[in-house]
């Protein structure tokens, strides 16, 4: 209720810290105290005592005291209509410091499919925009927080209307002036290192470097490898989002699509990864090369899908961008 007491309180939050997100962490049994989380895409987040009974608020701590908010890039919403008049929603992160033409773009594709991009801070978005690249984040069909004919209206469509909103973010973000054609890459993780070179096979032309992260390259390899089918409930999950059709497995697998591909792609992996299997990144540098494409390989010992060793994870992002900036 709107009246409830601390709902008021929490809407005096909100006055309080307009323009952050707000989240109440904590609090005491009585309800006296409340530890309170702000935060913003510029500011990792702060943390704050607030006294209801004096009605008293004080901060307790930084989360990340070694970032500067003045150093970081902002982050605003956009919205575009995609290829069949569906409305899609992300975010864009104008580069900290460029010339008076646009900075580099890098379309940023999040995992999942059924996750979501959220306004707020982002540290891999920061680390690329205070680099000298812009950052355009889709929230493609598939993607949660929209409803569930949103969610569903991906599946099945993994390699083709999803790859096509992604394309279509990109050229309204070259027709608003956020980017310049020729100077685009399209980098993601997991399911978005997927997507990334699926939409480079399917549109050529249209960027100039991928970055690829613990992806999966060749969907039939989903029901025999890997951890999908018992983390995501069996096979039902897996016939729900991609079918068992194995010339549509075959066309939506970015393995057999390089022959068409223009842009050099830099492939990460977790040697150890269980939900994504070292298997999909080997299939698609086996396919570059008997198809004489371009590439670097990024694969660390010990790590499964994703990088969490902190040094992996500096020394994949410095790679990453300095593979970047060399093409865009």
């Amino acid at each position: 209720s709107r009246s409830h007491p601390e709902a008021a309180m929490f809407r005096q939050l909100l006055d309080v810290f307009a323009g952050s997100l707000v989240l109440i962490t904590s609090a005491t049994m009585d309800g006296r105290f409340w530890v309170v989380r702000t935060s913003t895409d510029t500011n990792p987040g702060i943390y704050h005592l607030l006294d209801r009974e004096k009605n008293e608020i004080k901060t307790l701590f930084l989360e990340r005291p070694d970032v500067e908010p003045s150093e970081l890039a902002v982050m605003k919403p956009i919205q575009f209509e995609s290829f069949d008049g569906a409305m899609i929603s992300g975010y864009y992160t104008e580069a900290k410091a460029h010339g008076k033409e646009p900075a580099p773009l890098v379309v940023l594709i999040h995992g999942g499919p059924g996750v979501r991009d959220y306004w707020g801070y982002d540290g891999e978005v920061q680390s690329l925009a205070t680099n000298g690249f812009s950052v355009l984040q889709v929230n493609y069909r598939g993607s949660t927080g929209y409803g569930s004919a949103f969610e569903h209206a991906g599946d099945r469509h993994w390699g083709d209307n999803v790859e096509r909103d992604i394309m279509e973010a990109t050229r309204w973000a070259i027709d608003q002036g956020y980017g310049r054609s020729g100077h685009v890459c399209v980098m993601g993780a997991s399911f978005g290192a997927y997507a990334a070179v699926q939409s480079a096979t399917l549109e050529p032309d249209m960027y100039a470097c991928v970055v690829a992260n613990a992806g999966i390259y060749d969907l039939s390899l989903l029901y025999t490898q890997g951890d999908i089918e018992e983390f995501y409930f069996g096979e039902s999950f897996l016939e729900e989002k991609i079918g068992r059709d194995e010339e549509t497995l075959k066309r939506f697998s970015p393995v057999y699509g390089v022959a068409r591909l223009k842009a050099p792609i830099f492939i990460a992996h977790g040697a150890e990864d269980e939900r994504a299997p070292l298997v999909h990144a080997e299939r698609l540098r086996k396919a570059l090369d008997d198809a004489h494409k371009p590439y670097e390989w990024f694969v660390r010992k010990h790590e499964r899908h994703g990088f969490y060793d902190i040094a992996n994870r500096v020394e994949f992002l410095e790679a990453a961008i300095a593979f970047m900036h060399k093409h865009i």
